[in-house]
């Protein structure tokens, strides 16, 4: 009998560590844009991963958005424009429920030349079910929808900022405000709520939204001053205003980026610590309160770190939480995609840290979802400061954080131990393997892959850069073939045993 628990253990494990499979793409586009994925991804299933980017052109006037489709494998099947060719969309946020998509943002009305606050109803093929804008009732120019959640009845729930920016692009303190609207799912409103400011020469911003067991709901945010200061706001499930409750620490600056509901009943907020305006070391800081606002409890983990914060989270099965940013080793370093683990009281558990496809490239998560499989899907960008572009990023990982399934999780700060420079993966295989570069030190340099079958006869060939480089095996019959990568010099930095399997 436990023989076959152990087996049946192993077998458990081998099947979800493969479904988990992990991908990293990096979406290049003809034109130049300035473009990112700051919404997450939309799972329908294994073959409709959608992501929808926000693209400004570089060199002349004007934006644009995609609607990106990708397979589980991160294959990108389709790429189109999305919603409207003329009004430009920045999508912030996006989530699917019963096979249907909701997406908030703000998007440019050119009949206006403003910008409206903006949600849209798509169902599971991204075809347009329903959308509405909303100007500012204050008359200002950029209000936008930056988080939204669907309710237990039914209703719609978003939070953001209505804005008066200035051709510089920044915004005139005394004309922003943190707003609250609550929509049925026809998208009729339900209540409106313009948050009074406590100082009208601070600028107000909510962040996120969660609701409690009751229907309640908490906005949350940070007032941007001198130091900042983290706010909660609740409204009751008809949307009135119940209370405001700013959170201000005598010594620190504070804000909060997401929040989530707790096993216990209780809210957790999610945010950054650090001294001051002028600060660059932080920390990663946590705020439980119960329903009444009072403060359970107050955390900082991923201490002292510098030009680092997680924006956006989600929650395992256990109720842990899994975060993503970016952070920075120092001044002269250009950022990575950072992704964190924690228990719901603030013990750390893991950090990953991931590059850009090239050297030298800022990267960040701006986003991140639950995968269908267990693991978990990162949107963001990487910025290159050549030419003052961006590229939109999507990366997909297991449920330890990890593209290649069965990296260690042993240490609080992990970096993939593999002996080799290079990790084929998967292998055995059906049709494609990828190539990992283990060390970010030679992403920039090119290698000569080779693949020959038993009569050592070259069945392919490719050029190897970068962290990842996927290679299409279908045109090769079952079997085993052998592998060898050479330098530039054509001296065989590796070499190995690929199977490929139909």
């Amino acid at each position: 009998m436990k023989q076959c628990l152990i087996i049946f253990t192993f077998i458990f494990r081998t099947l979800l560590s493969h479904a988990q499979e992990g991908f990293d793409v990096v979406v290049d586009r003809p034109q130049e844009f300035i473009e990112t994925y700051s919404a997450p991804s939309l799972e329908f299933s294994k073959e409709k991963i959608f992501c929808v980017s926000s693209a400004a052109y570089r060199t002349y006037y004007g934006r644009s958005g995609f609607l990106d489709q990708f397979d589980n494998r991160g294959n990108l099947l389709s790429s189109k424009r999305f919603v409207d060719s003329i009004n430009g969309l920045i999508p912030y946020d996006g989530i699917i429920k019963d096979q249907i998509a909701f997406i908030s943002g703000v998007q440019f009305i050119s009949i206006d030349t403003l910008y409206h606050a903006f949600i849209g109803k798509f169902d599971s093929n991204m075809d347009t079910i329903w959308t509405k804008t909303f100007r500012s009732k204050e008359n200002r120019n950029f209000p936008a929808f930056t988080k939204l959640t669907l309710s237990k009845n039914g209703n719609i729930a978003l939070v953001g900022v209505d804005n008066q920016n200035r051709q510089s692009g920044s915004t005139d303190p005394k004309r922003n405000n943190s707003i609250f609207m609550l929509l049925d799912s026809l998208g009729n409103v339900i209540n409106y709520h313009c948050l009074p400011k406590t100082n009208q020469n601070d600028l107000e911003a909510y962040q996120s939204i969660v609701e409690d067991a009751a229907g309640n709901y908490y906005a949350c945010g940070f007032i941007l001053a001198w130091k900042d200061i983290p706010i909660i706001v609740k409204y009751d499930k008809i949307g009135n205003f119940l209370w405001r409750k700013e959170y201000k620490d005598p010594i620190y600056a504070e804000a909060i980026f997401d929040g989530k509901l707790l096993k216990n009943g209780n809210l957790m907020f999610v945010g950054g610590n650090y001294i001051d305006f002028f600060s660059t070391i932080y920390n990663q800081y946590i705020l439980e309160i119960d329903t009444s606002g009072k403060v359970v409890r107050r955390n900082y983990l991923f201490k002292d770190r510098y030009d680092s914060y997680v924006d956006k989270c989600v929650q395992d099965d256990d109720g842990n939480f899994i975060c993503s940013g970016q952070t920075r080793k120092d001044e002269r370093t250009p950022s990575k995609a950072w992704l964190i683990k924690f228990t719901p009281q603030g013990d750390s558990l893991w950090e990953r840290q991931f590059d850009s496809r090239r050297a030298n490239l800022n990267s960040v998560f701006n986003n991140i979802v639950r995968s269908l499989d267990g693991g978990y899907i990162m949107t963001g960008t990487n910025w290159i400061p050549e030419n003052n572009s961006s590229r939109a990023w999507i990366v997909k990982t297991d449920s330890n954080g990890c593209i290649v399934p069965g990296c260690t999780t042993d240490f609080i700060t992990e970096k993939e131990p593999h002996k080799d420079l290079f990790l084929l993966s998967p292998n055995p295989t059906e049709d494609y393997v990828n190539v990992y570069i283990n060390d970010a030190e030679f992403y920039d340099r090119k290698y000569d892959l080779y693949l020959y079958d038993q009569q050592g006869r070259i069945v392919q060939h490719h050029v190897v850069q970068g962290r990842v480089t996927q290679v299409d095996l279908n045109s090769l019959s079952a079997g085993m073939y052998y592998y060898r990568i050479v330098d530039e010099r054509n001296k065989v930095r590796q070499s190995g045993k690929v199977v490929v399997n139909r």
